[in-house]
């Protein structure tokens, strides 16, 4: 009777068998752990990068919140038209810090254009508003001190509102250029809504 032998037996495997045995038994931990290593730096990259994102985020609302204040000194400047063109000042200050904190091209002339337009009347019932109240200035007495208070209310919460829309247009990737102005009606209004709240928390808070 004839006897098979198993070459795979402890005792017939040669050296140089064994020696690629213990090798690829030796491989395959580092791989797991070279496995592991590489999701655990992809997780603390992740969480690196969102920290990242809402410290910038945290900042760039703090700025737009500097600027609405800084909106409603113009509104005490007693001289129609003139508060208006303070006020566009301070607004395209603002966007181009914010486009500094998201590190995005400022263009001038885009940003004004932007800014122009929603003032000019984008929004009908709201971006109208610091026209009509820069004008009632130009009444005496009462008028002066309704559109004072009116001009700085509509200053502050519509700078505010400008610059919340942008930090979303920023954060979701977007540049000056690719900025659509028929996308922002709903987003404004509710923006501006937040802004009135914003400076009459301001205008009741003691000093």
């Amino acid at each position: 009777m004839s006897t098979v032998t198993d070459n795979n037996t402890p005792e017939n495997i040669t050296p140089s068998q064994q020696k690629t045995t213990n090798a690829s038994q030796e491989y395959q931990p580092h791989c797991q752990a070279s496995s592991i290593f590489k999701d655990e730096t992809s997780v603390s990259n992740s969480e690196q990068q969102t920290e990242i994102q809402v410290i910038r985020s945290s900042r760039a609302q703090q700025v737009v919140k500097q600027y609405a204040l800084n909106s409603m000194v113009t509104g005490f400047i007693p001289i129609p038209l003139i508060d208006m063109v303070a006020l566009f000042g301070v607004q395209i200050k603002m966007l181009k810090d914010l486009a500094k904190q998201y590190e995005v091209p400022f263009s001038y002339n885009m940003a004004s254009s932007l800014v122009r337009t929603i003032l000019g009347g984008f929004i009908p019932g709201i971006t109208v508003a610091p026209l009509a109240a820069s004008l009632s200035k130009s009444l005496p007495l009462l008028g002066q001190t309704a559109g004072t208070i009116s001009m700085a209310t509509v200053s502050g919460a519509s700078t505010y509102a400008i610059g919340r829309i942008f930090i979303e247009h920023f954060e979701s990737g977007g540049t000056f250029r690719n900025f659509e102005l028929k996308k922002i009606g709903e987003r404004f209004q509710t923006f501006y809504e937040k802004g009135k709240q914003f400076v009459a928390q301001q205008q009741t808070t003691p000093t």
